[in-house]
């Protein structure tokens, strides 16, 4: 299982950096066109604003897994200082399950969007390219943050387990 994990993590990893990269290249194309030959291509920035996307939402797994996504830590401090270990576990458990029932929530009514988007057939503007393609990127996104969040809340409730430890 954790080969499996450590494979899918170094695949989002250069998944990433490489849309970064190409991201990269399309605008500096575009640049390049626009400013030394007077002929900016039409497709550039479409293509990146949907490259863009699929980033944040695949980039929020990423932000998980780091555990690096901006949080209030006043009450889970406060039980650290007082040794109510135990306590600060069920909160970061409850806090799970919060954020989890919203990634659910997104990653079911995102497919529901995708599928009418693809069962009405809408195109982009500039590259008549199928619409739904990006708007899939918010359900595949969340789906992967539940994923992680199932994992971290393992992680938790065995910590809890042993007693709250940190």
């Amino acid at each position: 299982m954790k080969k499996i994990v450590k494979v899918y993590n170094h695949l989002e990893e250069y998944l990433l950096v490489l849309s970064l990269v190409v991201t990269v290249s399309i605008i500096f194309y575009q640049i390049v066109m626009r400013y030394v030959f007077n002929s900016a291509p039409f497709w550039t920035e479409e293509i990146a604003r949907y490259i863009f996307i699929w980033q944040i939402w695949l980039g929020t797994s990423i932000g998980v897994r780091e555990r690096a996504h901006i949080r209030i830590e006043l009450f889970g401090n406060m039980l650290i200082s007082k040794g109510r270990l135990l306590q600060k576990n069920v909160l970061e458990i409850f806090i799970i399950l919060i954020w989890m029932s919203l990634t659910v929530f997104l990653t079911v009514t995102g497919f529901q969007l995708v599928a009418d988007q693809a069962s009405k057939g809408v195109l982009t503007v500039a590259v008549r390219f199928p619409l739904h393609y990006a708007y899939a990127a918010v359900p595949v996104g969340c789906g992967i943050v539940t994923i992680r969040l199932l994992y971290n809340l393992y992680v938790e409730f065995r910590k809890l387990l042993k007693g709250g430890a940190a």
